[in-house]
């Protein structure tokens, strides 16, 4: 199933359950502190994939009330699909 990570809706790699492939387009990865659950605040660049690459499921970094996570956002025309 082929679908879209916009910067509105990204994909919060921690509740992946399995890899994703690039479809289309590229997907940027950025950390992002991380509340009940909930992506807050600013998101921090961490890497760019391409076209036929995975985003694999990452676990939050918890240390105490503090947690960090993943989040995945297609770049314009950019779409995921299950690996």
């Amino acid at each position: 199933m082929i679908r879209p990570a916009t910067t509105a809706q990204p994909i919060l790699l921690w509740r992946e359950t399995g890899p994703s492939r690039v479809a289309a387009g590229h997907l940027d990865l950025f950390s992002v502190r991380v509340v009940a659950g909930e992506p807050e605040g600013r998101r921090s660049f961490l890497l760019r994939l391409e076209r036929g690459q995975l985003a694999l499921p990452l676990p939050l970094a918890a240390d105490g009330d503090e947690a960090l996570g993943v989040v995945a956002v297609a770049g314009l025309g950019g779409a995921v699909e299950d690996a």
